[in-house]
């Protein structure tokens, strides 16, 4: 789902056991200028993404007791992939149902077949990513699936991202642009 207005990345790293004091010290000194963006995405990609959905709670808890950032989160929108590809749909390691007020967390990377969004939904997740590489049918039937769900639960809010890897124009952005109206 879309916001209208300007959005934001914001690419979170580890870099050491004081991630999220690390963490903060990037983030705090823009908290004043997201106050006008209506929508943020926090991503937080390799080299080391957090073993499980435990260590991602705790990390999120952390910085959310942070007073220098409470401008960022009334414009997050969603979390993406917090969980390595490999163990992202691991009922052991990425099982976030235990955690109630958690933010949107959707699947990307993880998304490869048909069964990888219904197993992320069950563990919690709120949604995927959407990437015409990843097959424009298959992104249908998953746009149709958080529709159904979200139809029949109102009480979660479900969503799919859209966003592209690497597009050159004129043709290949077209067909994103016509894929992502339909969806």
């Amino acid at each position: 789902i879309l916001r209208p207005g300007p959005s934001e990345s914001v690419a979170l790293w580890d870099r050491g056991s004081k991630m999220a004091d690390e963490d903060v010290g990037i983030l705090a000194p823009h908290s004043p200028s997201i106050l006008h963006l209506r929508s943020l995405i926090l991503k937080r990609k390799p080299p080391r993404p957090f073993p499980d959905a435990a260590a991602f709670r705790a990390y999120w808890t952390e910085l959310n007791a942070t007073p220098e950032l409470t401008g960022f989160w009334h414009a997050m929108i969603f979390v993406e992939q917090p969980i390595h590809r490999s163990n992202a749909l691991d009922a052991d390691t990425a099982d976030f149902t235990n955690w109630g007020d958690r933010p949107p967390i959707i699947i990307d990377e993880s998304d490869a077949t048909i069964e990888s969004l219904p197993t992320a939904l069950e563990l919690g997740y709120s949604g995927t990513s959407h990437k015409n590489c990843k097959g424009v049918f298959k992104g249908v039937i998953n746009r149709c699936l958080l529709l159904h769900r979200a139809a029949k639960s109102k009480d979660r809010s479900l969503l799919m991202s859209g966003e592209d890897l690497c597009n050159i124009g004129p043709v290949a952005l077209l067909q994103d642009l016509t894929v992502a109206a339909s969806l």
